[in-house]
């Protein structure tokens, strides 16, 4: 007769094999019920299961749209703000300048030569505001400011003016200073690109290009009466008190007649918040949409995953208590 049989040492190995499966699957379904979702999605869905790579892979696309819409709207926001900006500066040196005129004494000029300085340093820090690392209003040289400093501009202003002798002459020589192809604003002030904006992708159904840049002749107008109610006071020039009062006119109706190509300009830049918000709409529908379809193929269900970590959870304490009842045998025992 023939006996066989486990030694103490293949035993405690046996155990021990047996204890590591069933933890390794207690912690597998412990997972499970805490994330929600199949840990094993292949054994669990069969033949459903090769549909996950795909949806994962759209979403993961749409993922990366909706980032791209968001920034993109993101830096659309920041221009619109910045030609809100742009606007109110406008307008309020423009009413500046018409209180002062009513006023009486010879200070209201210095008064207004002062508010058109700060207006055109302040339009000209407006224009180079930067986002997310880039310059908004420079075009396609996006790692460059738009502008030069306004003390800059302000200096090349004074050598072109110098030597006019009359305020018309003023006028037009500040006019084609900021107006004039290759002129002081295109050669000095302008220190982005002109060529076309880059296509900016959103998906398959929207692109945009946003071509609005800081030598835009709407900015270049707004400046120009802003430079205008500068000049109008400079003692380098000889003129009359009337004339110089007929410059700080023209300057309050250069304002004027800009404020319509500003509200142009930010009427445009709206119609491509539009369409982004649009796009970014659609695409955050998509969103969800594959985001629910996933997370119905890979859910677990809360009450199988609980009743099989019970029945685990069982069969390891009944483990254990094998394991000590059989650590307890011994010959004198059973004896």
């Amino acid at each position: 007769m023939t006996y066989s049989g486990l030694g103490d040492m293949a035993r405690y190995f046996t155990s021990s094999r047996v204890n590591f499966d069933i933890r390794t699957r207690l912690d597998a379904l412990a997972r499970e019920l805490s994330t929600g979702l199949k840990l094993d999605p292949a054994r669990d869905l069969g033949a459903e299961a090769a549909r996950v790579p795909e949806i994962e892979r759209r979403l993961a696309l749409v993922d990366r749209q909706v980032s791209s819409a968001s920034q993109i709207a993101d830096r659309l926001g920041v221009m619109q703000a910045s030609l809100e900006n742009i606007s109110t500066i406008g307008t309020n040196l423009m009413g500046q300048l018409n209180s002062l005129s009513q006023s009486s004494g010879n200070d209201w000029r210095q008064d207004a030569a002062r508010l058109g300085k700060g207006a055109i340093e302040d339009m000209v820090s407006t224009l180079n505001t930067r986002f997310a690392g880039s310059f908004l209003f420079s075009g396609v040289a996006e790692d460059g400011q738009s502008l030069s400093s306004a003390l800059v501009i302000l200096d090349d202003i004074g050598t072109a003016i110098a030597g006019v002798t009359t305020a018309d002459d003023l006028i037009n020589a500040i006019d084609s200073w900021f107006a004039d192809t290759g002129g002081g604003f295109e050669t000095i002030a302008y220190l982005g690109d002109n060529g076309d904006a880059a296509e900016r992708r959103i998906d398959d159904l929207t692109s945009i290009r946003i071509d609005l840049r800081g030598d835009d002749p709407a900015l270049r107008e707004l400046m120009a009466g802003a430079a205008l109610a500068f000049f109008a006071e400079d003692q380098s020039i000889v003129l009359s008190d009337a004339e110089r009062d007929a410059v700080i006119d023209r300057a309050s109706q250069s304002l004027f007649s800009a404020s319509s190509g500003v509200a142009d300009l930010r009427g445009r830049l709206g119609g491509l918040q539009q369409r982004v918000d649009d796009a970014r709409a659609r695409l955050t529908a998509e969103q969800t949409s594959f985001g629910l379809m996933r997370s119905t193929l890979l859910a677990a269900d809360p009450f199988e995953t609980a009743t099989a970590l019970e029945q685990v959870q069982l069969q390891l304490e009944t483990h254990y208590a094998v394991t000590a009842r059989l650590s307890q045998l011994s010959l004198t025992r059973y004896l």
